[in-house]
């Protein structure tokens, strides 16, 4: 789990470092950067984009339910050592 987190912070620092660089373009950059112009794509550039890089979509997940994260609460080994010790005193 941790690589996961770790992958996951290495592509988010990526990204923020890419809109980073193309904030500090110039406008003339930026059209170069994302070859358009001002007039906008044509149908056959946004049906080619469209197709290479999906719809323009957030990607979203469920959110845990709460009994899993009460759940979870419980899985750490202090809590383990407490109730061992709950247990012996009485």
């Amino acid at each position: 789990m941790t690589n996961k987190k770790k992958h996951i912070y290495v592509e988010k620092k990526s990204k923020n470092s890419e809109l980073v660089r193309l904030g500090r373009l110039s406008n003339d950059g930026v059209l170069a950067e994302l070859s358009t112009n001002l007039e906008g794509l044509t149908h056959v550039q946004a049906e080619k984009r469209l197709e290479k890089y999906g719809l323009n979509e957030v990607a979203t997940q469920k959110p845990t339910p709460w009994y899993r994260l009460l759940l979870q609460g419980f899985n750490d080994p202090f809590i383990y050592v407490l109730g061992l010790l709950m247990v012996v005193s009485t």
